[in-house]
This record gives structure tokens, sequence and C-alpha cells, in this order.
């Protein structure tokens, strides 16, 4: 009976420590970066999939009344940071009369697949745009149509290089910031000041960054056609190293954007597609002392990149300054660009600014 105990005993513990060094790598990554121990960085990718492990064991033990679901509970509370922005719950707000909508979009150079009619779908894909009534929209990879029209519906607009952000209130300044780790594609962020007046007629200005971060560059396609040319093995090594090394150029990337968040004196929006998930190290960075919009005003994943099927991956994010209200946000489902719009309702509490 003694040695059926201690073998249910190693066999509950043992489940849990199969998964614990990973689940501890993604937990240092998070709070530490790529440029701590590189190798690490990629797991925070791997994160909902060892919180489910270690719920499942969890509950199974519990239903057993046994001890080790006190284990799992105790690593669930530890990265409990990690795991819980990946779901919003919020219910319905009262909207409020001085509410903006602010809206994100990697338009994927306005196409979906290369064998497409490029015209028409970029033609439905300005529709979708319009169909936001976004106040200040924020766009990514815009390619060579550039602002595909949108400018004639927007009377304030700013393209630097990829990036754009279109407004229906005035952008009194602007400018970009070269990233000091590039990539190729991937070598500064944007950021405007706006003027907004609320119900009352009091003028404040909003500043909106608009960034898209380096990609991971893990393609499904490549993958697979590596994989018949070099075998598993090999393609493993070969993408897990691309990860660290992108990982690493998104980790400065993001100190580079939260120094730049930390200087300025009004309230910001951070937009812009992150290529991270919610467990990473960027999230970490870009959301101290600030408000993940869809978390505020959203329900559901938030699943805004459709490139890997299966996987809801929430790497759009809107990121807003603690004066910023949030009354709603949502992903918008569309068909054409990799990337779903996200957009919310905002409107700002702090006192008025002074031109």
């Amino acid at each position: 009976m003694a040695t059926s105990s201690k073998s249910a005993n190693r066999l509950w513990y043992g489940l849990h420590a199969i998964a614990l060094p990973l689940t501890l790598g993604a937990s240092i990554s998070f709070y530490l970066g790529s440029d701590f121990m590189s190798f690490l960085a990629p797991l925070a990718i791997a994160l909902p999939v060892l919180f489910i492990w270690h719920a499942v064991i969890g509950g199974l033990a519990l239903s057993r009344l046994h001890h080790s679901a006190l284990l799992a509970i105790a690593i669930l509370t530890a990265i409990s940071p990690q795991w819980m922005p990946f779901m919003a719950y919020q219910s319905a707000k009262t909207p409020h009369p001085s509410s903006i909508r602010i809206a994100t979009w990697n338009v994927h150079q306005w196409r979906n697949m290369p064998w497409t009619d490029l015209e028409s779908t970029a033609k439905e894909m300005q529709t979708k745009a319009l169909s936001l009534q976004a106040d200040i929209l924020c766009l990514q990879d815009i390619g060579q149509a550039g602002l595909n029209g949108l400018e004639a519906h927007y009377p304030y607009h700013v393209q630097v290089g990829q990036l754009a952000v279109l407004s229906q209130w005035p952008i009194k300044q602007w400018d970009q910031q070269a990233f000091t780790s590039t990539f190729h594609g991937h070598d500064h962020f944007m950021w405007t000041n706006i003027v907004i007046k609320d119900d009352q007629g009091q003028t404040r200005t909003l500043t909106v960054a608009n960034a898209h971060l380096v990609t991971t560059t893990f393609v499904a396609k490549d993958f697979r056609e590596d994989q018949d040319q070099n075998g598993m093995p090999q393609v493993m090594l070969s993408s897990y190293g691309k990860l660290m090394q992108t990982a690493g150029i998104r980790s400065r990337q993001v100190d580079q954007l939260a120094a730049w968040r930390d200087q300025q004196d009004q309230p910001v929006v951070i937009a812009g597609d992150f290529n991270d998930v919610p467990s990473s190290y960027s999230y970490q960075m870009l959301t101290t002392g600030m408000k993940d919009a869809f978390l505020e005003g959203g329900i559901g994943l938030g699943r805004s990149y459709t490139g890997l099927k299966g996987l809801p991956l929430r790497i759009d994010w809107l990121i807003m300054s603690p004066s910023m209200q949030v009354t709603a946000s949502a992903v918008d489902k569309q068909s054409h660009s990799d990337h779903h719009p996200l957009w919310t309702d905002a409107w700002l509490q702090s006192q008025p600014i002074k031109d």
C-alpha cells in the first residue's frame, strides 16, 4: 500500500516536473527579456500550453483530493501575470459623450494572397477600414499602395514608410524615431500629437504612437519545405535560432519604445502590430503603468493574427495611459489581411492641456 502511494506521488509531481523547467523559463523571460537569456524568449509562445498542462493535471489531482493539487495552484498563481491577459471578460460599460474611437490594423500591403485580384481586394479592405468608423486609425504594412485612398476620408494624415496615422482631429506635430536595433522593414516607429475636444469643447492633446515590431520570421510553408529537405531535428534547431534572434531585436525595440513613452508629458496611446503574445516581455514592458484596451473593454481571446490556424494569437494591441477610460474594445473579423483590425472607444479623464 505504501509502495502504491509513493508511486502515485511520483506520478502526480512528476507530471508537473516535466513542464516546470519550460514554465520557469517562460516566466523568467517575461520579466527579464531576451538579452538576459536569449534562448528563453521563444518560450513565451508556449505559455498557454504550459498553463493548460498544469491546470489539467492540477484539476485531476484535486478531483482525487491529492495534495499535489496545491503545487498546481502555486504554479498557476505564480504565472498569473502571463496567462491572465489571454482572456478578456469585461461587461458592457456606459458610453461617454467625449469618447473617441481608435483603431489599429496591419493591412498586409492591402492584399491577402498573391494570386488574388489585388485591386478588388484593396477596395474591399478600404471599405472595411472605413466601416471601423475610427476617429484615429493606425495602419501598418501599407505597402506601395500607401493610404489606399483613405486620405480622402481623413482630413489629417501622416505616412512614414510602412506606417500611417489618419485622424479626424488635427495633427499638430509628428515625427519618427529610428530603432537602434533593426530588422529589414522594421527600423522605426512614428508618433503624432493629436488635438481633440471633449463634449464641453475643452481642448486636449493625445500622443499616438504607431509601431510594427520585428516579426518572428516563422512561416509555416517554409518550415514544411525545410523539413522535407533537411529533416525535423535540423529545421527545429534552425527555426528556434531564428526565433531567438528576432526576439532579441524585438526586446530592444520594446525597451526603446517604453523609454520614449516614459518621456511623454501627455496621455499616450501605443498602437500597432507587436508580433508578440501577452505572455511576452514585450507585453510586460509596454503595459507597465498602462492599460491594455482589449482587456479593459473586450470579451474573449481577441485573436488578431490568422496566419497560424488554430492558435489564438493576440499580437495587435492598443496600449493606453491610465487616464484613458475604455468603454468598449473589439477585434473586427475580416478575410483579407492576415491580421484583424482592433478598435477601442475611450475618453480622456485628464485635465485639459493648453496648446
